[in-house]
């Protein structure tokens, strides 16, 4: 999964209009630069967004807390990019959620497709 982080558009009166597009993998946190045709269409992620607060970083990673829950996000250097040269401690931040913060990497789980909602994890499913 991705995420925008800038663009524009190209194009003069004899080509058709082009989206040139700079995106960021939210895992690795790498740059990519893609170009969409007019008529190419692309899947929105169904992501949500928290609240967080900067606590402290500590090597290359970086710590935040919900500052509903509480829970600890650990992220790395590469995965916050430049963004990390303007962090503050303390200060509250939105970010961006994929899945929710108790499910492990490689951790498969259901999902009901008709309500496009958590359904709970694999291992409870054959219980």
């Amino acid at each position: 999964m991705e995420v925008l982080e800038e663009f524009h558009f190209s194009g003069t009166a004899q080509t058709k209009p082009k989206l040139h597009a700079r995106l960021r993998h939210l895992k690795t946190g790498r740059l990519t630069e893609h170009t969409f045709a007019e008529s190419e269409r692309v899947p929105i992620a169904d992501a949500q967004y928290r609240r967080v607060q900067f606590s402290y970083h500590h090597g290359e990673n970086y710590v935040f807390s919900d500052v509903e829950t509480f829970e600890e996000l650990t992220l790395s250097a590469e995965q916050i990019g430049e963004r990390r040269l303007f962090i503050k401690e303390n200060e509250e931040y939105r970010a961006l959620f994929r899945v929710p913060l108790f499910i492990a990497p490689g951790e498969k789980i259901r999902v009901d497709t008709t309500g496009r909602k958590y359904a709970g994890r694999e291992s409870e499913a054959s219980k």
